[in-house]
């Protein structure tokens, strides 16, 4: 098992597409059993990273020239259906940081044609699936290691907004008590910040529709009895 998971690791660092074919086809074309102790289903990847988390790792700390290569072999791997089903997407949780692998894929910087974007690729199989709104729900508010989810994040990437804002839990709170309105709130730093923050709004209130829940600001209080109407930069956006 580990000497299969440092030559599958071999193959992610230098992308070389055909160690995976080697390594993969005979589980993706001819169903070959995959058993639990098999190195597909291994953690003996750095911090106890899956095949797929590990690979998308190395897309984060990549140098900018290797960039489009690894998001390449990344979409690559995706593509041994067979092998990383839908589930194994979903169910995808880092050890160390408790995270997703659309949180991790957050962190990577968002191309010019959000279309080759991994965050956007993930949520298009999520969605193109016969998943339920309470799958996707519960994908999209699975907490890291910090207690915070893709709310929380979302202004690393806000082109998933009009694809899955609705099915976000902007109440829920962080391990310092922001709920993720709030931490949408105050991302200041957007370029355009008032844009963002309807945006964002817009989810909020669709969230609540589908809920049946009434918006009720009360509900977004931060641990120190802060208010959205504290937290935005100009109220009148919330108008």
């Amino acid at each position: 098992g580990s000497e299969m998971c440092i030559r599958d690791r071999n193959a992610i660092d230098s992308c070389d597409y055909a160690k995976i074919d080697n390594l993969l086809n005979d589980y993706n074309e001819n169903l070959k059993e995959i058993k639990s102790d098999s190195f597909i289903r291994c953690r003996n990847f750095p911090n106890g990273a899956s095949i797929l988390m590990y690979s998308l790792r190395k897309i984060i700390n990549c140098e900018n020239y290797e960039l489009q290569n690894k998001i390449n072999f990344f979409t690559y791997l995706l593509s041994f259906e067979n092998i990383f089903s839908l589930d194994d997407i979903l169910d995808d949780i880092s050890t160390d940081e408790r995270e997703t692998l659309l949180i991790a894929s957050l962190k990577i910087e968002p191309m010019e044609n959000i279309e080759n974007d991994i965050p956007h690729l993930l949520i298009q199989i999520l969605l193109k699936s016969d998943t339920s709104e309470k799958e996707i729900e519960n994908f999209v508010c699975q907490s890291d290691v910090h207690q915070k989810h893709l709310g929380h994040y979302i202004a690393q990437y806000p082109a998933l907004l009009p694809l899955i804002g609705k099915y976000i839990d902007w109440k829920q709170k962080d391990n310092v008590g922001q709920p993720a309105y709030l931490s949408a709130l105050r991302s200041y730093d957007m370029k355009d910040y008032n844009n963002f923050i309807e945006e964002v709004t817009k989810s909020v209130i669709e969230w609540c529709i589908r809920k049946n829940e009434w918006f009720d600001d009360k509900d977004m209080l931060d641990s120190k009895g802060n208010t959205i109407w504290h937290a935005v930069r100009d109220p009148s956006t919330l108008d």
